[in-house]
C-alpha cells in the first residue's frame, strides 16, 4: 500500500494501492501475534461523554491497544475499570487538575506503544480508526504521522464540517485543520524530544503537529474514521472565542516564524490568500442567492396586490361572497 509523494517539501500523498493489496496488508497486520502496540491517550476531566469515548476504543478492530487515561480533573474524577473492553486501561495523574498541554505530556510519558494517538473525552472513534492508521504507519517507514478524516456533529445533533483534506505543509503552517484524534504518530518523535508546549493555552496540538512535520512527511488516509463533537468544553483551538484564537495563533506564529524559510512563508501566505478568495466566492454566491430571493419576494408581493385588487372589484365581490356561502353550506351539511 504505497504512498505517493507530492512535489511539496515534507508532504506525502494519500494512501494508494488496490483494495486487494490493502486487504492483504490489513490481514497480515491483524493476524500477527506481535502487532505493534498502539497507545490511545485520553485526556479526561470526567465529562458525561467519557463512557462513549472509551466505548469507541473498546470497539476497535485493531488487536493490540492500550488506553492511557490522564486524569486532568483531579481527586474528584470517578474511578474506572482497568479494562476498556478487551484492552487494558491505565489511569495516570498527579493528584490535581492539569492543563491540556500538561495532561498531553503526561500521557506521552506514560504511553508504552510503538504508535501513539489522542482522544479527548467528548469525542469518539469509528471501529476501524486505529487499524487503518496503524497499517499506514507499519507499511510506510518514512512517514512521521498518518491521519484520516474527521466529521463533526453540532450540539443539536446535526452534521457540521468535515475535516478530510490531503496533507499540505503550507496549509498546516497557515492553521490547524487536523483534529487531535485524527492521527497516529510514531513514538520515536517523543523519544527525540517532541513535546506539547505547556506555555500554550490553545493550539497546543497545532504546535505539536508542526514539530512532527518538521521531522518528515505526513500521510493522509482518505477515509472518515473519527467524530468531533462541536460545542464541547474541551474545544480550545478550533472553537475558541475570537480574541483567544487571535492571541493563540499569534503565539504560535511568534514561536515558529524564525524557523520558516522565505519560500515556506510565501507558500503559507498563498494558502491564506486562497482561503480569502474562496470566502469571497462563497459571499458572492450568497449575495446572488439573496438577490434572487428578493426578486422572487417582490414578484410574490405583486401577485398578492393584483389578487387583492381583483377581490375588491365591484363586479366580482358578489360572486366571491356567493362562492364562500356555498362552501360554508357544504361544510355544515351532515355527512
Amino acid at each position: 500500500m504505497p504512498l505517493t509523494p507530492t512535489t511539496s517539501s515534507g508532504s506525502c500523498g494519500p494512501i494508494e494501492g488496490s483494495p486487494l493489496n490493502r486487504e492483504n496488508a490489513v490481514g497480515t497486520l491483524l493476524a500477527r501475534p506481535d502487532a505493534p502496540l498502539v497507545s490511545v491517550i485520553v485526556r479526561s476531566v470526567d465529562r458525561p461523554e467519557l463512557d462513549e469515548a472509551l466505548g469507541s476504543i473498546a470497539r476497535q478492530t485493531y488487536p493490540n491497544i492500550e488506553t492511557v487515561l490522564v486524569n486532568a480533573k483531579g481527586p474528584d474524577h470517578r474511578p474506572l475499570s482497568d479494562r476498556c473492553g478487551r484492552f487494558p486501561l491505565r489511569m495516570v495523574g498527579t493528584g490535581g487538575p492539569l492543563t491540556r498541554s500538561r495532561a498531553a505530556n503526561l500521557g506521552l510519558d506514560s504511553a508504552r506503544g510503538t504508535y501513539l494517538g489522542f482522544l479527548d473525552d467528548d469525542d469518539w472513534l469509528e471501529g476501524e480508526h486505529v487499524e487503518v492508521l496503524a497499517v499506514a504507519l507499519e507499511t510506510t517507514a518514512y512517514i512521521e504521522l498518518a491521519y484520516s478524516g474527521v466529521r463533526s456533529i453540532l450540539p443539536e445533533g446535526g452534521q457540521g464540517l468535515e475535516f478530510n483534506r490531503p496533507f499540505d505543509p503550507a496549509a498546516l503552517r497557515a492553521g490547524n485543520a487536523i483534529p487531535i484524534h485524527a492521527a497516529l504518530f510514531r513514538r520515536r518523535a517523543v523519544e527525540d524530544g517532541c513535546r506539547f508546549d505547556e506555555s500554550l493555552d490553545v493550539f497546543e496540538d497545532w504546535d505539536f503537529w508542526l514539530q512532527l512535520s518538521a521531522r518528515g512527511p505526513f500521510a493522509h488516509v482518505d477515509r472518515v474514521t473519527a467524530v468531533y463533537r462541536l460545542g464541547g468544553t474541551s474545544r480550545a483551538g478550533l472553537e475558541a472565542d475570537e480574541a483567544t484564537t487571535r492571541e493563540g495563533r499569534a503565539r504560535v506564529y511568534e514561536k515558529w516564524r524564525l524557523r520558516w524559510s522565505g519560500a515556506e512563508v510565501t507558500a503559507m501566505v498563498e494558502v491564506l490568500n486562497e482561503e480569502i478568495r474562496a470566502r469571497e466566492r462563497e459571499i458572492g454566491k450568497l449575495q446572488a442567492e439573496v438577490t434572487g430571493a428578493k426578486t422572487e419576494a417582490g414578484a410574490a408581493r405583486e401577485q398578492i396586490a393584483v389578487l387583492e385588487r381583483t377581490l375588491r372589484d365591484p363586479i366580482l365581490v358578489p360572486v366571491v361572497r356567493l362562492v364562500r356561502r356555498v362552501r360554508r353550506r357544504r361544510l355544515s351539511r351532515p355527512s
